[in-house]
């Protein structure tokens, strides 16, 4: 996938300067612009960098770019650039990546709410995420629920990655029935060993 990147800027002021153009020497017709440059992915506003601008005459249209300027004309261009300030997109990098954080934070705790939830009380086909004692994990399907029980059938391979447990849904079951008791569940739960439960849609 080609992602295209790099920088932008916009003009976020224009100021008169109560001077006289050093070129044409008419009063009072310089201005200075300023802008900000700022890093994009795809065109869309990531982060401000830097501002950068001229100082330019509307009498004569001489263009003098910052870096370029004497002394006395830079000094009153950056009292001019002090002024200016970066606009709020400009900084949508940040803000999008903030906003980001807070939705997987608010996900995960909703998550960890329905899976205390089904914990308590087990369905048919619920699926467990779990972490054995060597740290590998695998998953637990639930077969049947009792009172005080739960009979599981239980994968038949593990993997050593939480993430690997996706690709062990697609593969089968053993056949063996395996029992625990709804305190077990409840403790490993607690105990940070079940990492997940999820419940089949139409239950």
């Amino acid at each position: 996938m080609l992602i295209f990147f790099g920088t932008r800027s916009v003009e976020v002021l224009n100021e008169k300067i109560e001077e006289k153009c050093g070129k044409c020497e008419t009063e009072n017709s310089l201005h200075a612009s300023v802008h900000q440059v700022f890093f994009h992915v795809f065109w869309a506003p990531c982060l401000p960098i830097e501002k950068t601008g001229v100082i330019y005459c509307t009498s004569c249209n001489a263009i003098v770019p910052q870096e370029r300027l004497i002394p006395h004309y830079k000094n009153l261009y950056l009292e001019v650039q002090k002024k200016a300030r970066a606009p709020w997109w400009s900084f949508l990098g940040p803000m999008l990546l903030v906003l980001m954080i807070i939705a997987g934070i608010i996900g995960g705790s909703i998550s960890d709410s329905y899976s205390a939830d089904y914990i308590l009380d087990p369905k048919k086909k619920d699926l467990y995420e779990v972490r054995l004692d060597d740290g590998n994990y695998t998953l637990y399907l639930v077969k049947d629920v009792s009172t005080d029980s739960v009979d599981f059938f239980i994968h038949e391979y593990q993997t050593d990655a939480l993430s690997g447990l996706e690709q062990l849904k697609s593969k089968r079951f053993a056949l063996d029935v395996y029992t625990m008791s709804k305190k077990e569940l409840k403790k490993m739960f607690d105990e940070g060993d079940i990492m997940d439960v999820t419940r089949a849609r139409w239950q």
